[in-house]
């Protein structure tokens, strides 16, 4: 399936997200192209080749799935606003939804099922997920902590043979924690460490800049290793959301709402 059909205003915005690096076509050769091989990271969700197995499944005229072209991934970069206007523009009924404080950061389009899902980080960065045009609300994994519908995701992955939006997901959920995580840690890994580094005063404690309250070695190595731990889980969520987005860091996506 090829991206073909839809007005050419809508043409000429899917044009531009990809060249602004902001649309990937999941199922694509140039996606897979970029991807490593399996001796390069036996652990990456999608292997250089995998491309040759989607070919196999779009020329098999007894198989169902076609997956081929039929799944974009787009950032909605919120200093890009000229993009969103264009956006909005495109798809009115998104308009309601960029009111308020949290806006949707991704747009999943399935071209085959017609489907929009709106993925974001909301207060405390915790994940929403939505369909403009689809009342009930979409269970997203088991991951929002909200919804009751699983047949719209059944609908939504059908032709997903290698489970991108999954993946994808379960990122967006390790990302959220560890970024929780992080925000709620005192001071930063820097700071701490200097203090570590100039040594317990006379009261046996150990002083952070411009904190009145002291601290035991224990305290800061602990807080230390929690930084450490955070720092691996949004490395390790980063690495998956970068396969769809190479260009964009974790700190775009926090809220900083608490």
């Amino acid at each position: 399936m090829k991206i073909t059909k839809g007005t050419p205003q809508a043409m000429a915005f899917l044009d531009l997200l990809k060249k602004e690096g902001n649309l990937t076509d999941v199922y694509s050769q140039e996606f897979f192209d970029r991807q490593p091989t399996y001796d390069e990271d036996p652990e990456a969700p999608f292997d250089k080749n995998g491309i040759e197995y989607i070919e196999e499944l779009e020329a098999d005229l007894s198989e169902n799935v076609k997956p081929k072209n039929h799944l974009l991934f787009i950032f909605l970069d919120e200093y890009k606003r000229d993009l969103i206007d264009k956006l909005l523009a495109i798809c009115p009924s998104l308009v309601k939804h960029f009111d308020g404080l949290h806006k949707p950061d991704f747009i999943i389009l399935n071209l085959y099922t017609k489907q929009m899902l709106c993925v974001g980080f909301g207060r405390k960065n915790r994940i929403f997920a939505y369909d403009p045009m689809y009342e009930p609300l979409i269970d997203f994994f088991g991951l929002t902590g909200s919804g009751r519908d699983s047949k719209y995701l059944d609908r939504f992955m059908e032709h997903d043979c290698y489970e991108a939006v999954r993946d994808f997901a379960q990122a967006l959920a390790t990302l959220s924690e560890a970024m929780f995580d992080w925000d709620h840690l005192p001071h930063n890994p820097e700071m701490l460490e200097i203090a570590l580094d100039e040594g317990a005063k006379s009261d046996g404690l150990y002083y952070v800049e411009d904190d009145e309250d002291g601290y035991t070695k224990e305290d800061l190595e602990g807080y230390i290793e929690e930084y450490a731990d955070a720092q691996r889980r949004q490395d390790e969520a980063m690495k998956v959301i970068r396969i769809f987005f190479p260009a964009h860091d974790w700190w775009e996506l926090n809220t900083g709402d608490y």
